[in-house]
């Protein structure tokens, strides 16, 4: 139990370090680009406006959530928005929590079972016959 507990910390910690420096790059290097395209096409600017807005947290946090959403394309999608990076942070050390125990869970009884058995008896070798 002790291993989840560690596992979870630093998956954790990696995935807001990996998270920070891709919405730092995107940033810096993509969101003039946004800016010229929020000019020319209105869509771009009605997104990029409701990210800047007071629902920029809730909208992020729900990505998040999201299941079908790769986390890196998040990270850069926050970075050229207009998000602030203090509504993307929380957003994000908020949503990713049940992604990471869910995986480590997961991965934890995958070992479980390997370990044990499907019926946690070890008499079956892998060919399923008796030892």
């Amino acid at each position: 139990m002790l291993g989840i507990f560690v596992a979870f910390a630093v998956c954790y910690v990696g995935c807001l370090v990996g998270a920070a420096v891709c919405f730092a790059r995107s940033r810096y290097l993509m969101r003039r680009l946004i800016e010229r395209f929020s000019v020319k096409y209105p869509i771009v600017r009605s997104v990029d406006r409701a990210f800047e807005s007071e629902m920029g947290f809730r909208l992020f946090l729900l990505l998040r959530l999201s299941p079908a959403m790769p986390f890196n394309a998040l990270n850069y999608i926050g970075g050229i928005t207009a998000i602030s990076f203090r509504n993307y942070w929380w957003a994000t050390c908020t949503g990713i929590a049940p992604n990471i125990l869910w995986t480590i869970f997961v991965g934890a009884t995958f070992g479980t079972v390997n370990a044990r058995g499907v019926d946690g008896n070890k008499e079956f070798d892998q060919n399923s016959v008796r030892k």
